[in-house]
């Protein structure tokens, strides 16, 4: 049995992964993974146990480096709207990765068919990108920075305002790639209309 390498592992999760934004998860075999490759599929099975394993490796490794980078902010002590309009940027810099677009696209014409893949991709991209969001928000609220509230839905508030008018253009191929004005207009408004509505409420005494 060949050993396991980590330079062959990205090799086979490179090609999974051009096979499967061109053709389609159903489209895709291990068989023609493992042929695109060169190699047998035994060989592929070493590494991946099916095809359901190797899709979630490939949707992981797309994102991570930028999934890593969400949560780069200026210190705790930096004004809040500082902080904000960083996690704004890196937000839209993970949303905007063309091949995190492509993911989504392929994942809306997969979701019928197989709901499962749907599952993956949220675990391993939105749901963990919502997770980050709400622990700067929890905090925050803790500083009473922002007015307590449910912090799952503010931050799914702050993500849809900052992907607003910018990210659904991009996904329908409908707008080239935005200029950095335009995003940092974007930032701008969406901090605008969160801030007002997730203010501190003055205290009444």
């Amino acid at each position: 049995m060949r050993v396991k390498t980590e330079a062959r592992r990205q090799v086979i999760l490179e090609v999974a992964g051009k096979l499967f934004l061109h053709h389609g998860f159903a489209a895709v075999s291990m068989a023609a993974v493992a042929a695109e490759v060169g190699g047998s599929r035994m060989t592929l099975y070493n590494y991946f146990p099916n095809k359901e394993s190797l899709f979630e490796a490939f949707v992981v490794a797309a994102g991570i480096d930028v999934c890593d980078n969400l949560l780069d902010l200026p210190s705790p002590s930096a004004p809040l709207e500082i902080r904000l309009r960083v996690l704004a940027h890196n937000l839209l810099r993970l949303s905007l990765k063309p091949e995190i677009l492509a993911i989504h696209r392929l994942i809306i014409g997969e979701a019928l068919r197989a709901p499962g893949l749907s599952r993956i991709f949220y675990a391993n991209g939105p749901g963990r990108t919502l997770n980050d969001l709400m622990s700067v928000i929890t905090s925050a609220m803790d500083q009473e920075q922002l007015r307590q509230a449910d912090p799952q839905t503010c931050a799914l508030h702050f993500k849809v305002l900052c992907e607003a008018g910018i990210v659904e253009q991009q996904l329908w191929g409908l707008a080239h790639e935005p200029q950095s004005g335009s995003v940092n207009q974007a930032i701008d408004s969406a901090l605008e209309v969160f801030l007002s509505a997730y203010a501190p409420r003055a205290s009444n005494s």
